[in-house]
């Protein structure tokens, strides 16, 4: 860092010049583990130089030399452990680096050998750091908002695609560590779950609500064993989940869409992935109106394994299951850490939404009955 230019009025010195009055102990501590490359519970990403080090292996794989053809870098995220960063090259050719955690390396790398259609082309891997360099694959969808509803249509077809393929190979996904979240699974997940929520309900201050009992528990689980069931008839086999399909980890780049950012990916029913689509549609005011057109293209996907009039009603039957799946996730957080009234008011807001998805299912049966 001696070479590194200093701003006017300000010198190098030794860290042992700088007295107790100008930087507490643990101040002194932690920038002198930084220095020695120390820090405890720290990955290599925690070191000084290590953007340094990585913007010159990743110009090694391009073959382009650092000081010339590096016109911008612009760092997203940073941690000791993870990071994403941009990199413009002369000519506005751009590259990404991303550094997660192993388990994130491990199937992004392995869903770009399977599905390299479907996922950033890859350039190079670095297994120390969890790293990978990837081509830029386009704008965010959310970028590309005041476009037509092609986007969404082909956005609906080509995740439908992905895990049409991905059906194939769901021992291979569970073998390289993808987790399980089938229909049994989530129904045994609501049943552990209901002493976190109960707990949570119980302390519901809101007199204008009404306040659900034991008794409406036991039938929301009952409800949604029968649902689980009845998507279990229809036979549409379990396959790739991507669990954070938001309009940032989309990119479309000439109106074809790849997705990006598999940290939370798991095998489970497939409409699930088309339920997040439609919320993140309805969240949108802009493009809720391609609701009809993003899910007419995933199920046209699916059409020649199904019938279509089938497919229709499991996609009428997979919302309950989609909060019942995200009251579990929220409900093991809250049991696996000191439970704070945010947790508790986002849990009580699920089981309110799962009570009225179930209700609209019992009082449609009890009309059909």
């Amino acid at each position: 860092m001696r070479n590194t230019a200093l701003n006017k009025g300000l010198r190098w010195i030794n860290l042992r010049e700088v007295t107790t009055g100008d930087m507490f102990s643990v101040e002194r501590t932690t920038l002198q583990c930084l220095r020695d490359r120390c820090l405890p519970q720290s990955g290599k990403l925690s070191s000084m130089t290590w953007i340094d080090e990585a913007l010159e292996w990743a110009c090694n794989q391009l073959r382009m030399h650092p000081r010339l053809h590096i016109q911008e870098v612009e760092q997203l995220t940073a941690s000791s452990r993870t990071a994403l960063f941009r990199v413009v090259f002369t000519g506005g050719k751009k590259y990404w680096i991303k550094a997660g955690t192993r388990a994130e390396y491990e199937r992004t790398t392995l869903l770009a050998q399977w599905f390299p259609e479907y996922l950033p082309r890859i350039i190079a891997v670095q297994d120390e750091w969890n790293a990978w360099l990837m081509e830029d694959a386009g704008n965010t969808a959310e970028a590309l908002f005041s476009q037509s509803g092609r986007i969404f249509q082909n956005i609906g077809r080509r995740i439908a695609e992905l895990q049409i393929q991905s059906v194939n190979i769901t021992d291979e996904l569970r073998a390289a560590g993808y987790p399980d979240q089938s229909l049994g699974d989530i129904r045994r997940g609501l049943s552990c779950a209901m002493p976190v929520i109960e707990d949570a309900m119980s302390t519901q201050d809101l007199n204008d609500v009404p306040r659900l009992g034991s008794k409406r528990f036991r039938q929301i689980e009952e409800t949604i064993a029968e649902i689980c069931s009845q998507l279990d008839e229809v036979g549409i086999a379990d396959g790739l989940l991507h669990n954070d399909l938001h309009f940032g980890n989309i990119l479309v780049n000439a109106g074809k869409s790849v997705f990006t950012d598999w940290a939370d990916a798991g095998i489970g029913h497939p409409f699930l992935v088309l339920e997040q689509l439609r919320k993140e549609l309805i969240c949108h005011s802009k493009v809720s109106r391609w609701i009809a057109d993003c899910t007419e293209a995933y199920l046209a996907a699916w059409h020649p394994t199904s019938w279509k009039t089938t497919l229709v009603g499991t996609v009428d039957l997979i919302s309950p299951i989609a909060i019942a799946t995200e009251l579990c996730n929220a409900s093991s957080d809250a049991s696996a850490t000191i439970t704070n009234s945010r947790q508790q008011r986002h849990i009580r807001s699920l089981t309110r939404e799962l009570d009225g998805t179930v209700r609209s299912f019992e009082e449609q049966k009890q009309r059909l009955a």
